[in-house]
């Protein structure tokens, strides 16, 4: 059908004819609603019973409207109008690539921040499940402000979910509308010989792309179509750099890589190539990249010896490299993977995954592994590998991207060692969700013997007994850590739940025992809900742990802890902590809970000693790195405590613990003032958390405002008739700050009832410096077994 300027259709205002193409007619469009110009793609009448072509035509619409980016073309809608099928999509004003290409090659700049914007479009929609499989100059439009769009997705397919899936093209002319599957001179090797195809495939239309916007030709250009697939298939294209001088050599690099005839050659992600040609882009020169080996007809017997002998000098290379001049890989980052799932909830999945590699690779030898705190700060986030690697002082960074549609898990995993910019490994999994387990147990089996080859067959990665085979245990177990990491009430209150609806699928799962555990804790630590309710949960949930499997080295660690913090055993929460670094030396917590026993103990070095390598194993843990100045000002070394809480504000200005503890070391260096706006932090920050009232309310008390301190004992009361939980330690500060020290000393003993997380620290908290000499606070030691 033919429409006319000035006519209806639906709702929209015919403007003008802007082409025909083998998916439809393409029209200007105004739409009054909203007072827009779009484009309309309308099906053709005469296809419209076409079976075949109205799927494909809705299939664009799907695909399209899936994704939302910048450089990809925004659909509006789609519906029918008059009987005839059509979608509306953002207009774009300007040209198309093959337009601009027209008179040749573009300026290098232009080139490359074009190159940018289109490997951006075509890296979301890759990381959506979403292959476009005609990617070519038509399909590329730009705007008059100079942005790239990526259009005309009726060809577009979610990757294929088993190799039993594939594509089968149609290959004819260019010109000949409604018949082509994918466009000769762009189509890949693969797609031409009707194989598989993935996401590399549209890397090989791009690097066409490339090649033709850097030199003014056609990587494949024959006189016919079926001399341009035998090109494709068998040819390797003239270097880039050869037909124009002025390429730069990573240009050249970028190009020959996308074209790779093997798609095992090409880039592990969109989001790498993306990357490179950012590099590029920005001038930033770093490590050459890896080019394929051509493709080239068999070789001679002579031939053969020499490749060979040249595999091996550079097998004997790479090995002395990692081995000697480069150092062994020592020292990994896991860090979250990006999850891009249209699935509801399904955020857990991409933290989980390297949650469970992290604690699968921390059992391999003299490999010190980045903890899950420091790596979940990540999470979302656009991760520059190298970059991550300086913050976390490591060796090497494990990245990826999980999908998930329905029961379907696609994931792809990349190994980088950052010092030498150099991918070390990387692959693509297609499995089940049902399989979740059996996968990551394949993908720590492949990072280790990559990372450890001489020792991958007999020092895999140690199997976590403590884990299941039913796969959905195992998913409500990823969404409870998921919650109980965000350590808020209401989160951790969520986690429980998870784990225990883990327990109820799966009641010997040992792993779900020990997240109710620290989920508990969380309650109890922060004071969310009475000590006395949360720690006994807590305490049962990690002996049934260590019941099903004495080996979990978590649950042993949060028993230590729990001894610690509520039990006042000082010499079992020593056993736990001891067996818990005999079961895994690399977790942090474990380390870190061990340091509090230290403090607690009066042993000020050994606690900071620890603390320290804490930190080495998980440098951005916010509460580490907080606990690290708590540990300095517990030793009444203020100016390095000062230091540390500082550090640990720069890695997160908003992090209450932080705020209260700079306060504490503020009050002890007699700075009053500067101490009080750090608490006020806190209190604003923690939505009037009972704790950090009470150290403010004992700041103003010594600063000489004793009616500001009252009001926050005022407070406190009407926080606890409202039904939060208020501890009475909480008003023994403010009370020690107003010189009451018979009150204070009152409710440090009535805190026994409850047995608050701080009533350990009495005998080194610098607060309680005036009181240590009264016999009643020292009948209070005696009974905490501290005296």
């Amino acid at each position: 059908m033919s429409l006319e300027r000035g006519s209806h259709f639906g709702p929209y205002e015919v403007v003008s004819r802007i082409g025909t193409g083998g998916m439809g007619e393409v029209y200007r469009a105004r739409d009054p609603r909203l007072d827009r110009d779009v484009a309309l793609k309308v099906l053709p009448g005469d296809l419209a019973g076409d079976r075949e072509r109205l799927v494909r035509f809705e299939r664009e619409a799907r695909a399209a409207s899936a994704l939302n980016h910048p450089n990809i073309i925004t659909i509006y809608e789609i519906g029918v109008a008059n009987g005839v099928s059509y979608i509306a999509m953002e207009f774009v004003d300007g040209w198309t690539l093959r337009d601009m290409m027209a008179e040749g090659p573009l300026e290098q700049k232009r080139m490359t921040e074009l190159a940018v914007q289109i490997a951006d479009g075509l890296a979301k929609a890759h990381a959506a499940g979403i292959v476009h499989r005609d990617l070519k100059p038509a399909n590329v439009m730009v705007t008059r402000d100079g942005f790239a769009k990526i259009l005309d997705f009726g060809l577009a397919r979610r990757a294929p979910r088993d190799n039993s899936q594939s594509v089968l093209p149609t290959v004819t002319l260019e010109t000949e509308p409604g018949t082509v599957f994918g466009t000769v001179g762009y189509m890949s090797p693969e797609q031409a010989t009707a194989k598989p195809v993935d996401f590399r495939s549209d890397q090989f239309s791009f690097g066409a792309i490339l090649y033709e916007m850097a030199t003014g030709q056609r990587a494949f250009d024959r006189p016919s179509s079926l001399e341009t697939m035998m090109a494709i298939l068998k040819e390797d294209p003239k270097p880039p750099s050869e037909v124009n001088p002025a390429i730069p050599e990573r240009l050249n690099a970028i190009i020959t890589r996308c074209l790779a005839k093997d798609p095992k050659d090409r880039y592990w992600t969109t989001k790498n190539l993306a990357s490179d040609l950012k590099e590029l882009a920005s001038g930033v020169q770093s490590a050459p990249i890896a080019q394929p080996p051509p493709r080239r007809s068999r070789p001679t017997r002579a031939g053969l010896v020499t490749v060979v002998a040249a595999l091996l000098v550079a097998g004997a290379a790479a090995f002395f490299l990692t081995r000697s001049g480069g150092g062994a890989i020592d020292s990994l980052a896991v860090l979250p993977f990006e999850t891009t799932s249209p699935e509801p909830d399904a955020a857990y999945l991409g933290q989980g995954i390297a949650d469970n590699l992290i604690q699968r690779l921390s059992s391999l030898p003299n490999l010190r592994v980045i903890s899950r705190s420091s790596v979940s700060r990540y999470r979302g986030q656009a991760v520059d590998p190298q970059k991550a690697a300086r913050e976390l002082k490591v060796r090497a960074v494990l990245t990826g991207t999980v999908v998930q549609r329905g029961d379907r898990l696609n994931v792809t995993a990349e190994l980088v060692d950052a010092r030498r910019n150099a991918h070390l490994w990387g692959k693509q999994y297609e499995r089940r969700f049902d399989d979740i387990l059996t996968l990551q147990e394949e993908i720590s089996r492949d990072v280790s013997a990559e990372l450890r080859p001489q020792r991958a067959p007999e020092k895999a990665p140690v199997a976590n007994r403590g884990a299941t085979t039913v796969a959905d245990a195992y998913r409500s177990y990823l969404k409870g850590r998921y919650h109980w990491n965000k350590r808020t009430e209401a989160d951790a209150r969520r986690a429980i739940a998870y784990f225990q609806e883990a327990i109820e699928r799966d009641p010997s799962y040992a792993d779900a025992y020990d997240g109710l555990c620290d989920a508990w804790t969380t309650l109890g630590w922060y004071g969310f809900v009475p000590p006395t309710e949360a720690y006994p949960r807590a305490q049962a949930a990690a002996r049934k742990a260590i019941e099903i499997d004495e080996t979990v080295a978590e649950a042993h660690a949060s028993l230590g802890g729990i001894e610690l913090w509520f039990g006042w055993n000082w010499s079992v929460a020593e056993r736990e902590f001891a067996r818990t670094l005999e079961l895994d030396p690399n977790y942090a917590p474990g380390r870190h809970w061990h340091a509090d026993l230290f403090s607690i103990r009066g042993r000020h070095d050994e606690a900071i000693a620890e603390s320290r390598k804490a930190l080495e194993l998980d440098p951005l843990s916010l509460i580490i790195n907080t606990w690290l100045a708590r540990r300095y000002y517990f030793a009444r070394r203020l100016e390095d405590a000062e230091r540390e809480c500082r550090r640990a504000l720069e890695l997160d200005p908003n992090f209450p613990p932080a705020r209260w503890q700079l306060g504490s070391v503020l009050v002890a260096q007699g700075k009053l003032k500067e101490a009080m706006a750090e608490f006020e932090t806190a209190v604003r920050l923690s939505n009037d958390a009972p704790r950090y009232l009470g150290y403010l309310g004992n700041a103003r008390a010594r600063a000489g405002n004793a009616p500001g301190a009252r009001t926050i004992l005022q407070q406190l009361d009407r926080l606890e008739a409202g039904g939060r939980y208020v501890s009475a330690l909480d008003r023994a500060i403010v009370q020690r700050g107003l010189g009451d020290d018979k009150r204070a000393l009152d409710s440090i003993e009535k805190a026994f009832e409850d047995r608050p997380s701080l009533m350990p620290y009495l005998a080194i908290d610098p607060v309680w410096e005036g009181l240590r000499g009264n016999p009643r606070f020292q009948a209070v030691l005696a009974k905490l077994k501290l005296g």
